[in-house]
């Protein structure tokens, strides 16, 4: 039998994706919603990062007085002006989403993780 080497599985998932459509708008809307009940349940975080450290692009969300539904437009707004959304997942175990975004003619998507970060801040 054949040695096959495989990549790792972010290598995996983006060539997988890179051969689908975007995501269609009525699967955007519910998963969207998703992330603004997320938020909802999470009500005493106040801080999000959603981070594509390959691109080293870096956004954090300050949600006040829970405003969940604005921030989770805010977020759909910041995904749109990156590019195509592919994938939008929630993982269980590491509590956080991943968000696959194509930008520009690259026809591979990138990885955004979207996290609550109140222990990266500091106020004084």
């Amino acid at each position: 039998m054949a040695d096959v080497v495989l990549g790792d599985l972010y290598t995996l998932n983006r060539s997988l994706l890179a051969k689908k459509d975007p995501m269609e708008e009525q699967e955007i809307v519910t998963n969207i919603a998703n992330i603004s009940a997320w938020f909802s349940s999470k009500y005493e975080q106040h801080y999000y990062m959603l981070l594509c450290r390959e691109r080293f692009d870096f956004t954090v969300f300050h949600i006040v007085d829970s405003h969940y539904y604005e921030a989770s437009q805010e977020l759909r707004e910041l995904i749109q002006e990156r590019g195509e959304l592919m994938s939008m997942n929630y993982d269980h175990e590491n509590k956080y989403f991943e968000i696959w975004i194509r930008i520009g003619d690259n026809p591979e998507p990138y990885l955004y993780l979207l996290f609550d970060c109140d222990d990266w801040i500091i106020e004084t």
